[in-house]
């Protein structure tokens, strides 16, 4: 497969991890967040919850956490869940879910309980470990009786010499919950699950927008272990000669501050960077040549074309939401 040829590219581009949102870029403020949560897994402590306000990149940081436990802890267990509001009364049924394990409608909760007690312990003993990690993104919207269950869980679990660590993500809602919990004579629930808060940064700059462009250079590649990185991909000409995005990240920066402004941009939630990225490099494929460089007007169609201005509106008529 000679990837130098653009028919072999454009056949692969449908599968492309930026065109299916396929990936994830490790910000600084993941490393950041990571940082506290090793330590806090290595500890075996049983929970903690990140909050942040939403579209902020929690999502995004919970999934990374996940792939960076597994890649430092081969011998634990890390699963992601995501709780749902609309479907309460099922959280059992959402939880084995999560595993691939839903047959029927009709299991009782204690089967369904059962059900992922074996799961979790056949995958600890496939990894010789006995450390199990819960990551519960929303956790805003767990109710008291879940958080019950889970507790059910960590003792069952508890019973068979497996320690149960959850990683909370949610939004600043739960620190309300976290207080009528205590308010509820459910300090227990508290201590298990929800002992120590951790703000989430979801603070972005220019320097922040280089690292990201960085991995988009060097880091990110596609096909998997090919060496031809996201850059390289969309402009291999371009890249040959030594265009990289990250030397061009103080222009992407302005460009940004011109559309939103010194006070939005550093609240512009990552979600929206990224498009910017992608559409420079998904429109600008068919540009690629030695010479290529990237210009005000590009990157201004770009930032354009990630919906900046929409969110932006909406975080001015709502204040609460950056």
């Amino acid at each position: 497969m000679d990837l130098n040829d653009a028919a072999v590219r454009e056949k692969l581009l449908n599968k492309h991890p930026i065109i299916w949102r396929g990936y994830i870029v490790i910000t600084p403020m993941i490393s950041n967040a990571y940082s506290m949560v090793r330590e806090f897994i290595w500890l075996r402590r049983t929970g903690l919850f990140m909050y942040a306000q939403p579209r902020m990149g929690k999502t995004q940081c919970a999934l990374a956490i996940r792939q960076l436990i597994s890649a430092e802890f081969p011998e634990k267990y890390p699963l992601y869940h995501i709780a749902d509001e609309n479907r309460r009364l099922n959280f059992m049924r959402e939880l084995v879910g999560s595993i691939g394990q839903i047959k029927g409608h009709h299991e009782t909760y204690s089967v369904l309980l059962e059900k992922f007690i074996m799961h979790v312990r056949t995958e600890l003993t496939s990894l010789d470990g006995n450390h199990f990690v819960l990551i519960l993104d929303e956790m805003q919207l767990v109710a008291m009786e879940h958080y019950n269950a889970l507790l059910i869980i960590h003792n069952r679990l508890n019973s068979y010499g497996i320690s149960m660590t959850t990683i909370g993500f949610g939004q600043p809602s739960i620190l309300d919950r976290r207080k009528l919990f205590v308010h509820s004579n459910a300090a227990n629930l508290v201590a298990r699950f929800l002992s120590q808060a951790i703000e989430f940064e979801g603070c972005f700059s220019s320097d922040t927008l280089k690292k990201i462009l960085f991995q988009y250079d060097h880091e990110k590649e596609y096909p998997a272990d090919s060496g031809w990185s996201f850059t390289r991909f969309f402009l291999p000409l371009a890249f040959a000669a030594g265009f990289r995005l990250a030397a061009h990240h103080q222009l992407i920066w302005q460009q940004l501050v011109l559309v939103v402004g010194d006070y939005f941009v550093e609240r512009i939630p990552l979600e929206h960077v990224f498009r910017v990225i992608e559409y420079l490099l998904i429109y600008n494929r068919g540009n690629d040549s030695e010479k290529f460089e990237l210009n005000e007007a590009v990157i201004r169609f770009a930032v354009e074309q990630s919906d900046i201005r929409e969110f932006l509106g909406s975080m001015q008529s709502n204040p609460g939401i950056g």
